[in-house]
């Protein structure tokens, strides 16, 4: 279980990278998204951005570890799953404190889950 686990997260840190390097840092994007007729991803691009700049991304990872260890059975894998690419991702988008917190609480998660089968 650990192992996907780490997987998830190292699916989130990909995709993050790609969002992170591909689409919302690079100075021709921000240029297309000033002018009048910006392409329709400017909307994804600024609501990303947003989101990691106001830490919704990792609080969301850290909220969902959490919940992964008050609930028990299906509802905690699921937590975890989402805690780990959350995790992940806002890694790349600038939350590095709170998302490696949610990531070193799930991974104690899985391995208690782990152990507890």
């Amino acid at each position: 279980m650990p192992i996907i686990g780490l997987a998830l997260a190292a699916a989130g840190a990909v995709a993050g990278e790609y969002l992170r390097h591909d689409l919302i840092e690079p100075v021709a994007r921000a240029a297309a998204c000033i002018e009048k007729t910006a392409p329709w991803w400017c909307l994804l691009r600024d609501a990303i951005r947003i989101a990691a700049q106001n830490y919704i991304i990792a609080g969301l990872a850290l909220i969902a570890a959490i919940a992964s260890l008050l609930y028990r059975g299906k509802p905690a894998i699921a937590a975890l799953a989402i805690a780990m690419l959350l995790a992940g991702s806002g890694l790349y988008l600038y939350s590095t404190l709170l998302s490696s917190v949610a990531l070193v609480i799930a991974l104690l998660r899985t391995a208690s889950l782990d152990r507890s089968r």
